[in-house]
């Protein structure tokens, strides 16, 4: 079996790695961008989001979004791009194929539990 991947999502920071490390893989920004006005020049081609980092670099351009607020999931869509971008782009892995560990407030209600585990 694969190493464990441990996840905590904060309202402020990510902070994801793997198990048995002193420290997280990496740590960036929990949120989102999308640039404000579509790029007009024809052939250019842009992201469509920028997550964490990318996305607090570029904020002067970009509507933001947070998907995490008071250490709860408020917008699963968004929620669902961060993880992508913690698996595939930061961490280089297939979700699919490590045990995962997310971490979660024990206030968390039930409903977010269940989805979460989707």
């Amino acid at each position: 079996m694969n190493v464990p991947l441990v996840c905590d999502y904060g309202s402020g920071f990510s902070k994801v790695g793997f198990s048995g490390t002193e420290a997280p893989q990496a740590v960036f920004p929990t949120i989102l961008g999308k640039l404000r006005h579509d790029n007009l020049l024809v052939g250019m081609e842009e992201e469509d989001w920028f997550i964490g980092d990318e996305a607090q670099k570029r904020r002067g351009e970009l509507s933001l979004q947070y998907p995490v607020s008071r250490a709860t999931i408020t917008n699963w869509d968004d929620m669902e791009k961060i993880w992508h971008h913690s698996f595939y782009q930061v961490l280089c892995i297939a979700p699919e194929q490590h045990p995962l560990m997310v971490t979660e407030p024990s206030s968390n209600p039930m409903s977010s539990k269940e989805k979460m585990s989707q």
